[in-house]
């Protein structure tokens, strides 16, 4: 493939997904519902799904992150920045970039997706990969209109027919049958590339060939009895490929150690890999816990790579004297001598597939080490290591920002360790000269502190050797600290309750534990906050011309209420007969800023945040669709005021149908800041025409809903999410200004405020709506809408919105109300009328 087709098809892959997510809608789901997972193949060998936030959202809101995030404010802090950074990118020309992002964000949020790929057994093999994008149907003439515009000709696109699915697929030019194809199945857009990807896809989604949950990873870490909420799901199944390709040979000549050539299987055998099954990791919520699980499974004998995981478990008991203070440590058993002649064989068994003489030079090189560095690494360094090693945090001591650090490992012989320390002192001073190194030796404690001076005493690493520990230090106080520790001149480190907590629910021993506390980088970080917004607000109004930051100091939550929630996070690594799992337990990853762990920090998930983030996003978007419904309000108001009424529901213009006509969007253009595009527009013509293609193709983002990633429909036009209230009744639209039931818009009709006799503040005038949406500029049902059937909110008048709860509508007098989906119909009825004379309670 060239260089060229191989970047046609990325770029159409990745366009495509983000397209789906783009234009998909997170209301009520087209039938039939159809589960995800069953549109996955079974032979899936990388897979990963993600469930989205409203499959969970219960299980999220019982965590110690939630709490810690959500309810103290936190998290509106970053979605008011988030929002402040769209506005100025939007200011500076790239807000199209920074909305389509969020859409895309707050889309998999909610909804999740899933991604699998498979391999089928040719020669050479086929890969192919199956994307969908949950809850994100109606897609077709939206991901047509842009792929096709994308690639500008070069991929001839065709729609067909496929076991009852209308699919999308195009071949890659050049290439022997790359495809790639998408269609909607219930709910879900699919998408697939590949050799021969779309017929294998549809194959899984019409159950003519198995899906993912015949799959023994699914069924083992999906369906099993997890004990705790499984929100996400991934696996790299190195035994499938294993069994598919093991036998195929390796381009390497045939050698002494293996004469008739070497297989894919050999080579894992050689290395150790020939037992590895599933990689696979899962996380989700645990109680107050965020919890995960990675497992690597091996059964049997673990050797090579895997035999450097198998190492002698160990406990709490065994970790070193660790600081009071300390906010996190790793520990793990190592076994120093058996694993470096463990790797030296592996070595020398991969040379043996060389040039006959590799091995032999590694041989070689082995036996002439000790006479080139003075000493024999294995037995008179290696050897005199114990199994613990503890790298731990130590911010009392010092550092930058605090980030002081230590490592003590544990120690068998400390004699000959001290004696094989001296002679690398004397290599490394001979080697760099007093110039760049200069080596302080200083009795403390009853034993010799060793510091090395560095770039003139800027950094000072310092070591000792104790009976029992070396202790390597950033600082020379943090090794004396240790020492101290030791001989029970200062506290050391035990753990408290939330800590024994933490261990209560994992596995006594391991033969690895990282442990990081985020309350201590928390609350330092949110301490400094008023600070350094202090420093930003300045550097605000003196680098953006007087501009003000979002928020001010009283917003940030206090440093206590954040912290509180929060417990030590805890992971451990075992290894049994059935392989090697890591478990993790955590309330919120760490922060590797201010006083935090710099040794241990656990790595921020992407799942934590985005719940979070969905929550606060979700009233801000819900607060800009407010704004938009003021704005179109304010324009009918000031075209009320230069034409004494509202505009006419359509554009008047006999020779077509009101759905064939220009709506009243159009008319209220010039008053919201749209002047250039309605002077684009023939008034004579309808919404359709091909004079007014170009203007109507624009997206106003005072008529989209920030929520409602569908900007434009199937023809590429700009969409609308919100319609104007043509009262209740059947044909509301139709009827004359003075019949029962009308409401402010009509087709052939123009209001004025006098018309209004039910009073401005009790009449909607305009709306959200719900599905279908259509181009701005269209007239009919398009933009116009009335109250006919029940349910009245989201139901089949398409009047509703997709915040949760309610919908926001905006009144004759210009305010805008939001309303409960419980709202009494009968209320609604009345509010849509404009002259019925009936009273409205409280709403």
């Amino acid at each position: 493939m060239t260089q060229k087709q191989s970047r046609i098809a990325w770029v159409l892959v990745l366009l495509t997904c983000c397209t789906g997510v783009f234009f998909s809608h997170s209301q009520a789901q087209p039938e039939p519902q159809v589960a995800s997972e069953t549109l996955l193949p079974g032979s899936a060998v990388i897979l990963a799904t993600w469930d989205g936030n409203k499959a969970h959202q219960e299980a999220w809101e019982q965590t110690a992150a939630y709490d810690a995030l959500h309810k103290t404010g936190l998290i509106d802090l970053l979605h008011k920045f988030f929002d402040f950074a769209s506005l100025q990118a939007q200011a500076a020309g790239g807000g199209d970039e920074v909305l389509a992002a969020k859409q895309i964000l707050m889309h998999v949020i909610d909804n999740g997706f899933s991604v699998a790929a498979s391999v089928a057994p040719n020669a050479p093999p086929q890969p192919s990969a199956v994307f969908v994008l949950h809850d994100a149907g109606k897609l077709a003439g939206s991901i047509n209109a842009m792929v096709k515009d994308a690639v500008q000709g070069e991929l001839e696109f065709q729609t067909r027919d496929l076991k009852g699915r209308k699919v999308t697929s195009a071949l890659i030019p050049d290439t022997p049958g790359i495809e790639i194809g998408w269609w909607v199945e219930g709910q879900h857009l699919v998408i697939t590339g590949g050799m021969n990807a779309v017929a294998a896809a549809i194959d899984v989604a019409a159950g003519d060939a198995p899906n993912v949950t015949s799959n023994p990873l699914w069924k083992k870490y999906r369906t099993g009895k997890d004990g705790f909420t499984v929100t996400s799901l991934g696996w790299f199944n190195v035994g499938a490929l294993r069994k598919q390709f093991g036998q195929m040979p390796l381009p390497i000549p045939p050698t002494p150690a293996a004469p008739d050539g070497t297989t894919i299987a050999g080579l894992l055998k050689l290395i150790g890999l020939n037992d590895l099954g599933g990689c696979v990791i899962r996380s989700g919520y645990k109680g107050r816990s965020m919890w995960s699980e990675a497992v690597l499974e091996n059964p049997g004998e673990k050797t090579g790579l895997m035999g450097l995981l198998n190492q002698k478990p160990m406990t709490i008991d065994d970790l070193p004297p660790l600081p009071f203070s300390t906010n996190g440590f790793a520990a793990c058993s190592v076994d120093w001598s058996k694993s470096y002649t463990d790797v030296t064989e592996l070595a020398k068994s991969v040379a043996a597939l060389g040039p006959p003489d590799a091995a032999a030079q590694i041989d070689g090189i082995l036996a002439q080490l000790p006479a080139m560095i003075g000493f024999d690494p294995q037995k008179e360094l290696l050897d005199t290591l114990g199994n613990v090693a503890c790298a731990y945090g130590d911010p009392r001591q010092g550092g930058w920002f605090g980030m002081s650090f230590g490592l003590a490992i544990q120690v068998k012989d400390a004699k000959t360790l001290n004696s094989t320390l001296n002679k690398l002192l004397q290599i490394a001073a001979a080697e760099a000269g007093p110039a760049e190194l200069t080596i302080a030796r200083t009795q403390k404690q009853g034993r010799e502190i060793v510091t090395f001076q560095v770039g003139g005493g800027f950094v000072n690493p310092s070591y000792a050797v104790d009976k029992d520990w070396l202790i390597i230090g950033m600082l020379p106080q943090t090794v004396e600290a240790f020492l101290m520790r030791l001989d029970g001149n200062l506290t050391a480190w035990k753990p408290t309750a939330s800590y024994d907590r933490a261990f209560a629910e994992l596995p006594k021993q391991f033969t690895s534990i990282t442990v990081s506390d985020p309350r201590k980088s928390y609350r330092a970080l949110v301490g400094a906050a008023p600070f350094l917004l202090g420093f930003a607000q300045g550097a605000s109004r003196q680098l953006m011309g007087g501009m003000e930051l979002p928020i001010t100091v009283a917003d940030i939550p206090p440093a206590e209420a954040v912290s509180r929630p929060l417990y030590p996070n805890v992971s451990v690594c075992t290894v049994d007969e059935d392989g090697v799992r890591f478990t993790s337990r955590s309330s919120l990853p760490m922060v590797p800023l201010l006083g935090a762990n710099s040794v241990a920090t656990v790595p921020i998930l992407v799942a934590l945040l985005l719940p979070a983030v969905q929550q606060a996003r979700e009233a801000a978007r819900r607060a800009s669709s407010k704004n938009n419904l003021k704005q179109l309000m304010l324009a009918m108001h000031n075209y009320h005021d230069v034409y004494n009424k509202f505009p006419q529901g359509t554009v008047p213009n006999d020779q077509l149908k009101p759905e064939q006509r220009l709506s009243w969007m159009v008319s209220v253009l010039p008053f919201v800041d749209q002047n250039p595009l309605y002077d684009q527009i023939d008034q004579k013509q309808g919404w359709k025409a091909n004079d007014n293609q170009d203007a109507v193709s624009a997206v106003i983002q005072t008529f989209v809903h920030p929520s409602n990633p569908q900007v434009t429909n199937d023809m590429g036009q700009g969409t609308t999410h919100y319609v104007g209230i043509a009262g209740h009744g059947p044909n509301a639209a139709s009827l004359p200004l003075r019949a029962p039931g009308v409401g402010i818009f009509g087709y052939n009709r123009a209001t004025r405020i006098r018309d209004i006799t039910d009073g401005t503040s009790n009449t909607m005038a305009i709306s959200e709506a719900s599905e279908p949406f259509d181009s701005w500029a269209a007239g009919g049902k398009a933009t116009i809408r009335g109250f006919s059937r029940k349910p009245y909110v989201n139901g089949p008048d398409g009047i509703g919105g997709p915040s949760r709860g309610g919908f926001n509508a905006g009144l004759a007098d210009g305010s805008v109300r939001f309303l409960s989906q419980n709202i009494d119909p009968t209320i609604l009825e009345r509010l849509a009328a404009m002259a019925d004379g009936q009273p409205i309670d409280e709403f």
